[in-house]
């Protein structure tokens, strides 16, 4: 994992990452022994947070850096479980289904989590989980089509979430106002995009083209309706981590506006060795 604008690294197992709040901690998936569970890495010490032998992955920070919800197959499928961001406490589960959930974004007032689900009818669909202080509540749809809208982010303000759907056969980026998700319909990407970000004041959209170039967005609102500028590339993402299920995040941005991001790291040229067999010396005549 690096951090870009303040540049450092740390070396992770599985991969993927999710920036706390006040930007010193950093939730990764890594693998031991052939599981996968949530670690907190603080650039000196590296804690692991899950200890259940189902796969635990995909960290996310409450608003407040107190709780990290993740994801489970503790049940056969992936459900959503919260937990004590220090390790204290037991792991809560706040989304159970038949069907597998993956969690999103958790909004900046704490109010509501963002995932989706995979349902056998319409795909894959956005769900809300509403949070009141430490007790969630019932989850809802707010976006079900014959498409798949997965990955959903949250604007800063939450009157906004952009997502990636592949309504038009190939994923981009959208947004539709937050919570009524029936008042209108934007496109942010051309030419395909997964894993939308918002900038940490709102005035940005970035995404992950399809060539692997993290592109920004300018995008600007005006009440109910939103105007999307035109795509510009930052920088090549080298994603250690592309989930093409939408099962986890290849980047993120921290509130400071650094980019957090699962690269693919570079070896160097590497050396062969050319190995003979039942080689004899040549003989030399006296």
């Amino acid at each position: 994992l690096a951090t870009l604008g303040n540049e450092s690294a740390v070396e992770t197992g599985a991969g993927g990452g999710r920036v706390s709040p006040d930007g010193q901690r950093v939730t990764v998936a890594r693998g031991t022994a052939g599981n996968l569970d949530v670690w907190v890495l603080d650039g000196v010490r590296e804690t692991r947070l899950t200890f259940d032998p189902a796969d635990d992955d995909n960290g996310l920070w409450s608003p407040d850096g107190r709780r990290i919800v993740f994801q489970s197959r503790r049940s056969g499928v992936q459900d959503l479980y919260w937990k004590l961001a220090n390790g204290t406490g037991g792991d809560l589960p706040i989304v159970t289904s038949r069907n597998s959930n993956v969690v999103n974004s958790w909004s900046r007032d704490g109010k509501f989590i963002l995932f989706h689900r995979l349902e056998p009818k319409t795909g894959r669909d956005l769900w809300v989980l509403p949070v009141d202080g430490d007790r969630p509540g019932t989850p809802r749809p707010i976006l079900q089509t014959g498409a798949n809208e997965r990955m959903g982010a949250f604007s800063p303000d939450g009157r906004w979430v952009a997502y990636e759907a592949d309504s038009a056969g190939v994923f981009n980026i959208y947004v539709r106002p937050f919570p009524a998700a029936d008042g209108g319909q934007w496109q942010i990407s051309v030419d395909g995009g997964q894993q939308a970000r918002w900038s940490p004041d709102g005035k940005e959209i970035y995404y992950l083209a399809a060539d692997d170039r993290l592109m920004a967005v300018p995008i600007s609102t005006d009440g109910a309706t939103l105007a999307p500028g035109r795509p510009t590339a930052l920088f090549d993402a080298r994603l250690g981590l592309r989930p093409e299920n939408g099962g986890g995040a290849g980047y993120d941005v921290a509130l400071d506006g650094r980019f957090l991001v699962d690269v693919l790291v570079d070896d160097g040229p590497t050396s062969s060795i050319t190995l003979v067999q039942n080689w004899r010396p040549p003989t030399t005549k006296q």
